[in-house]
């Protein structure tokens, strides 16, 4: 029985690994919190920045601001709105160089920014397109496995339940020695049992290999949007050049007027959702390689 438990779980956790890798992908390429910035009152040190009066976010296809407006008593309170860019498209990006844009707006960023920022944004899109080929396949060889798991369970059972019913004499061996000596042997040993369930046919085991290395392309594109993530929006993103060669605080916008900010950081997104995106598309292919792949071997 615990057998049969560990069989079906094996069969069972590529399938499980799968769909959390897809909705954290999925999740990645929608979000806007791949990066965020904090913006505190002119008046407050360093030291007392605990709450930020507003924050903003960018990722390689969203991009926020902040529009301060007043209310009757006088007090500024600013509305993030958040603008969703095409994916590619001369002037249609959310990075783009001065000569595209022809002037110097929100979205304006140097060729190494900009590069290092649609890269990140590709990686994502491509890894969302591999893992999403890698759930429908995944999907439909479940079945097969998941199947070949229960039902393995159950016929390795019977021999065991038969052994505690009844004894088998030695006259009885001896005849079923005797009978297999001469080729009349019917009775089934666990050992045929296994050969019996041996998956033999090429288009599920192509299509198993195909599935390693879909989920193998998912794990390392959204590893490398990651790491191009961090590159294009935090460490090329103005101005945190200037954040890091003056004192702490004495960086304003000059967007939002004296309002000092702090550096731009990583998200949800670059921290949590990626880092577990790629790390379940690995655990997927694992567990196939460590489940799925035994029943294409022989006993």
């Amino acid at each position: 029985m615990t057998s049969r438990i560990f069989q079906v779980v094996g069969a069972v956790a590529p399938l499980v690994f799968g769909i959390l890798s897809l909705s954290f992908v999925a999740a990645s390429f929608a979000s806007r919190d791949w990066v965020r910035q904090d913006y505190f009152p002119p008046q407050l040190q360093p030291l007392d920045w605990k709450d930020p009066q507003f924050t903003i976010y960018r990722s390689p296809f969203i991009l926020c601001s902040a529009n301060p407006s007043k209310n009757g008593s006088e007090v500024i309170r600013y509305d993030i709105t958040c603008h969703r860019f095409k994916i590619t498209g001369r002037g249609q990006t959310a990075c783009q160089t001065p000569n595209e844009t022809t002037d110097y707006t929100s979205v304006t960023g140097d060729w190494r920014m900009c590069q290092q920022i649609h890269l990140s944004g590709n990686l994502i899109l491509a890894a969302l397109v591999f893992v999403s080929v890698a759930l429908a396949t995944l999907a439909a060889l479940s079945y097969v496995f998941i199947l070949r798991a229960v039902r393995g369970g159950q016929a390795t059972a019977a021999p065991a339940e038969e052994s505690e019913e009844a004894e088998i004499t030695a006259e009885e061996t001896s005849n079923r020695r005797y009978k297999g000596s001469r080729g009349q042997n019917t009775s089934t040993t666990p050992a045929d049992l296994t050969a019996q369930q041996r998956i033999t046919s090429p288009v599920v085991i192509i299509f198993t290999y195909l599935l390693l290395a879909f989920l193998s392309v998912t794990a390392m594109c959204t590893f490398l949007s990651q790491f191009y993530g961090i590159l294009g929006l935090i460490q090329s993103q103005p101005d945190n050049g200037i954040w890091a060669s003056m004192s702490l605080g004495s960086v304003q916008d000059q967007q939002t007027g004296d309002l000092h900010h702090a550096p731009w950081v990583q998200g949800n997104v670059l921290t949590i959702y990626m880092s577990l995106a790629w790390l379940f598309s690995a655990l997927a292919a694992g567990a196939i390689g460590g489940s799925w792949l035994g029943a294409f071997r022989s006993s």
